[in-house]
């Protein structure tokens, strides 16, 4: 079933992959040396990969205007704080400043990073951070509130 967050987070997916920065995969399934993204919960068995997790902060009443943020959870290998820069620096690369993208029944009207914090190192020695990115959005319709909002 499609929903706005379903829609939002499996595009944005999609263009990391259609980018050639990660592989996506709607199982979560991924071969040893691949860079992975995943929705919630990291996979063990990789090292890099970039975690995507949606919370809405604000929905319009009367008109389909939302704003939504998306936190990316970037890890990279073992040892290489480096690494992890590198992966997050080029998520920001393909986000930052993204306007006018369709995403199922989600249309991104801007995509903006409002910050990125270091989050050290799991047990298994990956360098960790976490980016967040704020997302105007129009998003579906619903019952109490039509498509038709804009007018």
């Amino acid at each position: 079933m499609a929903t706005s967050t379903r829609d939002l987070l499996t595009g944005l997916a999609q263009s990391l992959q259609d980018s050639g920065i990660a592989v996506f995969r709607s199982t979560g399934v991924y071969a040893a040396g691949e860079t992975g993204v995943t929705f919630k919960a990291a996979p063990q068995n990789i090292d890099r990969c970039v975690m995507l997790m949606c919370v809405a902060l604000n929905d319009g009443v009367a008109i389909p205007l939302s704003r939504w943020m998306v936190q990316a959870y970037i890890r990279g290998l073992p040892n290489q704080p480096m690494d992890c820069e590198d992966l997050g620096d080029a998520v920001w690369d393909l986000w930052q400043g993204a306007t006018n993208l369709f995403m199922g029944s989600t249309h991104i009207i801007q995509l903006n990073r409002q910050g990125s914090v270091g989050n050290g190192q799991d047990p298994l020695k990956r360098w960790t951070r976490i980016d967040r990115y704020v997302i105007d959005l129009d998003t579906a319709g619903t019952p109490n509130r039509p498509d038709s909002g804009w007018d």
